[in-house]
């Protein structure tokens, strides 16, 4: 996907099923990061629980 722009929810979608079939059946992480960004950004939110 790198230098690609998605455009449609069926697209956003293709990729996103790749992403989490790459990255949690594959385990392939590098196959994952291939349905990234060239510039990924992390978020991380706090889920507050005790």
């Amino acid at each position: 996907m790198n230098g690609s722009v998605v455009t449609s929810g069926q697209q956003l979608l293709e990729v996103w099923q790749q992403h989490t079939y790459s990255e949690f059946v594959l385990r392939d992480a590098k196959g994952a990061l291939m349905t990234m960004s060239e510039n990924p950004a992390l978020v991380i939110v706090s889920a507050k629980l005790a």
